[in-house]
């Protein structure tokens, strides 16, 4: 009795091709996943065989495209990368396969919320700029928009820096927040990107890394919207005194993210004046810091283009800073593995989130609420709702409560 053959899909192999290409994988990894080697794949490739249908999930799985895709007549067209503007190290190039996970998931909630009939955000009033222009000017002109002083900021929360308070403020005037997480792509390594922004004239986005340290985030928010202020949208890296040249538009994000979170107040300069220069000086600028709900870096910053401190103060005081920070992060680091290492052993998954908290953590607490009481509200059905939040729609009470 003769076996009955597979089931071949007949994809389109530009499609299959295109898959590839935007995912980054390499295709030896891609191969594998489907259980064929690198020829077999090339074949598919030209057209010349076809996957079977199993061969066509466990493939469009590893690439995270729907497998009906592959049946279209062409690629679907746009353009879904972002301009490079890292500059250090090793992340000039190529962006990983989770980052570029990462920025289409972005582009997918924002296509989704732009897109949406009524509107769930008005369109964006902020002030625009050209990189001639002053960081320090757009900056107090941005603040004035967001309608936040500095005496409100400093009742923020201090265990997050205000991070989730500024996303809240950043989506009341139309602008939405996403939140992605990328492991560091190597020992001794920061993590691939800071952030990145996509602009629209609705629901424009700034997306931030969040395993940054609390304050790195809240910097990030406003880093990234100093791109979206420019028209430039771009991936980032962390800001490092290991940076090699970083671009112009990244330097004026920077200081307009430090002008952003330090407004002009006549206090600053007495609160500087009071912070020691010598061996004190870690513990006293973050007791500050924490205070304003900044960082460190931002405070050292402003007080050395004030000119309240020396330049070789500022140099001594962020390299001590640094080489704290550096310390921490491996600590951070050694603990996640060993954590790793002993969920293994007792058979535990690891601390991974739940759908739930996946989705309040890359939306946010507040866009997860407005959308949520519109479902409630019966202003979005329950497909509609849960397609917004990225869950089941069994989970959207969830999301209410």
């Amino acid at each position: 009795m003769s076996s009955v053959s597979p089931v071949r899909a007949p994809i389109n192999p530009a499609v299959l091709t295109w898959a590839i290409d935007s995912a980054g994988f390499d295709r030896e990894d891609v191969a594998r996943s489907a259980g064929v080697d690198a020829r077999k794949l090339a074949s598919w490739e030209q057209g010349s065989e076809r996957p079977t249908l199993n061969q066509l999930r466990d493939l469009a799985n590893k690439v995270k495209r729907p497998y009906p895709i592959f049946f279209l007549k062409a690629p679907p067209s746009g353009n879904e990368s972002l301009p490079d503007l890292r500059t250090r190290g090793s992340l000039t190039g190529e962006y990983s396969p989770p980052l570029r996970l990462e920025i289409r998931r972005a582009k997918y909630y924002q296509t989704l919320v732009a897109d949406h009939k009524p509107p769930l955000l008005e369109p964006v009033q902020a002030p625009s700029a050209r990189i001639e222009d002053s960081p320090r000017d757009v900056a107090a002109g941005i603040r004035a928009w967001l309608g936040v002083d500095l005496e409100t900021q400093r009742q923020f929360r201090s265990d997050d820096r205000g991070f989730a308070q500024w996303r809240g403020i950043f989506l009341e005037r139309g602008v939405l927040s996403y939140v992605f997480r990328l492991e560091a792509l190597e020992e001794g390594e920061t993590s691939e990107a800071l952030g990145f922004c996509l602009p629209a004239e609705i629901a424009p986005m700034v997306a931030v890394n969040g395993d940054g340290a609390p304050a790195e985030k809240v910097f990030g928010l406003f880093h990234e919207l100093g791109h979206l202020v420019l028209g430039a949208p771009g991936v980032s890296a962390s800001p490092s005194p290991n940076a090699a040249f970083p671009s112009p538009t990244e330097q004026w994000c920077n200081r307009f993210a430090n002008r952003c979170l330090l407004p002009d107040d006549p206090g600053l300069e007495e609160i500087v004046a009071q912070l020691p220069t010598d061996a004190k000086a870690f513990d006293a600028y973050q007791k500050a810091a924490t205070k304003l709900r900044v960082s460190r870096y931002v405070l050292l910053t402003r007080a050395r283009d004030e000119g309240w401190i020396p330049a070789t103060v500022f140099d001594s005081l962020r390299t001590v800073f640094v080489t704290a920070d550096e310390e921490r992060r491996e600590e951070d680091r050694r603990k996640k593995i060993e954590k790793r290492e002993r969920d293994k052993a007792a058979g535990k998954k690891g601390g991974a989130q739940s759908p739930v908290e996946l989705s309040l953590s890359r939306r946010g607490a507040a866009a997860a609420a407005k959308i949520a009481q519109r479902w409630s509200e019966g202003r979005l059905s329950d497909d509609e709702a849960a397609e917004l939040l990225d869950i089941d729609p069994s989970q959207l009470d969830a999301i209410l409560q």
